[in-house]
């Protein structure tokens, strides 16, 4: 069901006219099945009046379910009325069944606010109960607040609007502020059911009185339906305001094509409106009755196509089609009517003035058009372009790849635009362009290549760019000798050093295509960078070869005089310059470093022990430095009763006199790195310490087992 938007001036009169029947009409036999949703949130111990809204919500509940017919068919739900901050806090209490007055307001008033608003999940749920019954059924939901759980109220209320089952939500907004309101009156609107505000206790009794009194009756109203003359199908689109037969009050207004309204009994004028014509109908409502209320449009046929030129072919692909309402002084509607991407399309619409545009890649066409009810008008635009197809070329021969071309139009000063027109990123980029003079370029890397064409309309003109291009290759060589190690090689015009690099390659020796120009080329070898300038030359090439000036150090290290087999970091500082930042750092068993000539230290710790050496670095030199620790490696654990201790502690080494601490860990062993000595080892957990004193020599591999007491 796709509901009506009502005005609030019709709401109010709905509500007054349902009050008002409900105090004058014999009590009617129902099988509507409802469900009462009493919000029972924390914010219901607010005050309106002086009173608790709780009480009030009670008070007002009771006044109008005592006075409701025995088989009056009434379920019970709330929600927050069990825990704080539970979004899944909602309990069906009551199923709808004919009415026990006693138990209903038994279950009202046991209801105490406490938690969160999940007034999205509510209805959802009241209305999964509902549907159970085949009978129509309506939910009745009382708030004071907003969704608070991340529902989102307004997509549940289409949903159920889309089920085609006779279901409606009611919704009172009790002492709600008209903007919060206007976030939940969605659910009444869709479904089309009341949306009534109450400010205070009289008004939240009538407003109970208004919603429970619709589940009694037919609710009087009409069906709208705008439609087309030729096919019976809906005009999309259309609009509808429905008015009193003074023309001077608007009753309510529906946004969509078909839809229903409730309406007191009398007469009324319908005005349905599609594009920009309008037609009306007269229409009377009689008391709990729906009259059908339908308006056709007899619309025309707009059959479109579009030419390069006069004397060219309709353009058989696609193209961009927008069809405006044109005004009497010739302005056109903000919005297109129409939009549509088809070849040839065939448009109805209702007869009136229209302005047809088409676009064809970068050109476009419009034309002006008189519609006549039922005619059909065949439409031919001329979008006055032409056609060109671009490939590019390397040295006379046929690109396969891909590359970006750009089309800058030529202005009478017969400069390029500083704008480009259009680009297209493919190996044959082809453009349908307005005809004139314009300069197509495109880029091989740091390559350019450019052509001025002019093309008339209707014209198709293949356009081939040719790249000139030479290649250099580069290497590397350490004090003379090739490298054989891959690296980067980074090229840089010459009149831009500093700036981005228009080619890189990771190799022992790379070879770059370049345009005729002046470049650089830059690598780097460890700590020392070195470049080159060279030129190229359209069909040439050249060879450059980037000598550093770098020797190697290889480092490694040993306790006892036996090799170390775990990783560490080596740290490489210029001599003298220790407690500066380091040139080069490596974690591994043994670590190659590149290096420029020069004297250097090298560090690496094992435990607290720190070990330095220093070296020297020759252009091409090889040097092999090992560090050697003079370390022994102690394991610590502990015994409790004899018993291996199978729990974590804090174990700790101590110097002799246990002054300083040196190293700890908490776990269940450890193995420490310590210089030759004597030091206090603990153990210390939650329940149990001891402590011992060892010796540590060069080259220990022990373990220690710390005797360990209860504290």
């Amino acid at each position: 069901m796709t509901p009506p938007t009502v005005s609030p001036l019709s709401w109010c009169a709905l509500a007054v006219y349902a009050f008002a029947f409900a105090l004058i009409a014999p009590a009617q036999e129902s099988n509507r099945n409802a469900i009462l949703i009493l919000d029972a949130s924390g914010s219901m111990w607010g005050q309106v009046e002086g009173r608790p809204k709780i009480e009030i919500a009670r008070d007002s509940v009771a006044s109008v379910v005592n006075n409701l017919p025995p088989n009056t068919r009434l379920g019970l739900m709330a929600y927050g009325h069990r825990q704080k901050g539970d979004c899944a806090d909602i309990e069906l209490l009551l199923p709808p069944k004919e009415l026990d007055r006693a138990a209903f307001l038994e279950k009202v008033n046991s209801i105490v606010p406490k938690g969160k608003t999940p007034l999205t999940d509510s209805v959802r749920l009241a209305a999964e109960s509902l549907k159970l019954s085949e009978a129509p059924a309506s939910v009745i939901l009382v708030t004071d607040g907003i969704e608070t759980c991340y529902g989102d109220p307004c997509a549940l209320a289409k949903e159920l609007a889309n089920t085609g089952i006779d279901f409606d939500a009611h919704v009172i907004a009790f002492d709600l502020a008209s903007q919060e309101a206007a976030s939940i009156r969605c659910l009444a609107d869709e479904t089309g059911g009341l949306f009534l505000e109450a400010g205070d206790s009289a008004a939240l009794e009538r407003s109970l009185q208004s919603t429970l009194q619709a589940l009694k009756e037919q609710p009087s109203g009409a069906s709208f339906r705008a439609m087309n003359a030729t096919t019976g199908e809906v005009m999309s689109g259309a609009t509808w305001k429905i008015q009193d037969t003074t023309k001077e009050k608007e009753v309510g207004t529906l946004s969509t094509p078909t839809g229903n309204a409730n309406l007191a009994p009398g007469d009324y004028v319908a005005i349905a409106t599609w594009t920009d014509k309008s037609k009306e109908i007269t229409f009377s409502v009689s008391k709990g009755k729906q009259t059908p209320v339908e308006i056709s449009f007899g619309p025309g046929t707009l059959r479109l196509a579009a030419a390069e030129s006069r004397d060219s072919e309709p353009i058989d692909r696609h193209l961009n089609w927008k069809i405006y309402t044109l005004g009497e002084n010739g302005e056109t509607s903000d919005e297109p009517v129409v939009s549509k991407h088809a070849r040839q399309p065939e448009i109805q619409l209702e007869g009136g003035t229209y302005r047809v545009t088409v676009d064809y890649g970068k050109a476009t066409a419009q034309k002006d058009v008189i519609l006549e009810d039922g005619a059909i008008e065949n439409v031919l635009l001329f979008t006055g372009s032409g056609t060109i197809s671009v490939r590019s070329e390397r040295d006379g021969v046929a690109s396969e790849e891909h590359r970006s071309y750009f089309v800058f139009p030529i202005g009478a000063d017969g400069k390029p635009a500083g704008e480009k027109l259009t680009s297209s990123h493919a190996i044959v980029a082809t453009f349908n362009i307005p005809a004139g003079k314009y300069l197509i370029t495109a880029e091989d890397g740091p390559i350019k290549a450019s052509k001025e064409i002019e093309i008339s309309a209707g014209e198709k003109e293949d356009v081939v760019l040719n790249f000139g291009t030479g290649t250099v290759t580069v290497s590397a060589t350490r004090g003379g000798e090739p490298l054989t190690t891959h690296r980067t090689f980074s090229i840089f015009t010459a009149s831009e050093p500093d700036g981005k690099a228009v080619e890189k390659g990771h190799a022992i020796s790379k070879e770059f295509i370049l345009g005729p120009g002046d470049y650089i080329v830059r690598s780097e070898d460890g700590t020392q960078t070195v470049e080159d300038q060279f030129t190229i030359e359209s069909g040439g090439s050249t060879e450059v070869v980037l000598n550093f000036t770098t020797g190697t150090v290889t480092v490694s290290a040993t306790r006892a005089e036996e090799p170390l087999k775990d990783h560490r970091t080596f740290s490489i500082y210029r001599e003298g310059e220790t407690d500066g930042k380091a040139v080069e750092k490596g974690h591994a068993i043994s670590k190659e470093f590149i290096l420029d000539p020069g004297n250097y230290v090298v560090m690496a710790e094992d435990g607290p022990q720190v070990v330095e050496q220093p070296f020297s670095i020759e252009t091409g030199g090889k040097s092999t430095v090992v560090l050697n620790f003079t370390t022994g490696l102690i394991t610590i654990s502990a015994t409790q009763g004899g018993k291996p201790v199978e729990t974590h502690g804090t174990i700790s080494v101590h110097t002799a006199d246990s002054s300083e601490r040196i190293e700890a860990s908490y776990a269940i062993s450890k193995q420490f790195a310590l210089s030759p000595g004597t030091y206090q080892v603990g153990f210390d957990s939650k329940d149990a310490k001891g402590t011992a004193e060892i010796t540590v020599i060069t080259g220990d591999d022990k373990e220690v087992v710390i005797p360990i007491s209860p504290k």
